[in-house]
């Protein structure tokens, strides 16, 4: 009687491990690129509602024909909430630009997504789990007529 050979031999078991590692080699450097692009990726998206919130409680101001209020009442947006002026922007810290992202979309990155941002108190948000230069900043404009800038930095996003 003949008998079956089972499991595999060292010969296929040395080739699969070869096989693996030189895989590995080839995509973990891959896998690494998309963690940066990812970090890049969500402090562009900041950026972006950054600008767009601002732009919400501008209009807002000006649609309530509030003049040069120092708050506006956003209560008629999906959180709802007061948010400091100045210069018919909202203000660089917690009071001004983050409850105007909060006001402006509700579950935004202050929101369900709350704890990817580290909020200085002074318009900069550095991105959690990287260095202090992978961050957004807001500027209010200096007079009535300017925009505000808004400065993204992913040099530390690596």
């Amino acid at each position: 009687m003949k008998k079956h050979q089972s499991g595999f031999t060292l010969a296929e078991m040395t080739v699969v491990i070869v096989v693996l590692g030189i895989l590995s080699a080839f995509f973990i450097p891959k896998f690494e690129k998309l963690i940066v692009d990812a970090r890049i990726a969500k402090v562009e998206r900041l950026a972006g509602t950054l600008q767009e919130a601002a732009a919400i409680t501008h209009a807002t101001q000006i649609a309530e024909q509030l003049g040069e209020a120092i708050s506006v009442d956003m209560n008629g947006t999906a959180a709802g909430g007061t948010v400091t002026m100045d210069n018919r922007y909202p203000t660089a810290n917690t009071t001004g630009i983050t409850a105007a992202i909060d006001s402006y979309i509700a579950g935004s990155v202050f929101g369900a997504d709350k704890g990817q941002f580290t909020d200085n108190g002074a318009g900069e948000y550095v991105l959690n789990g990287a260095t202090a230069d992978c961050k957004v900043t807001y500027v209010g404009p200096a007079a009535v007529g300017e925009l505000p800038t808004v400065t993204v930095s992913t040099t530390g996003c690596e």
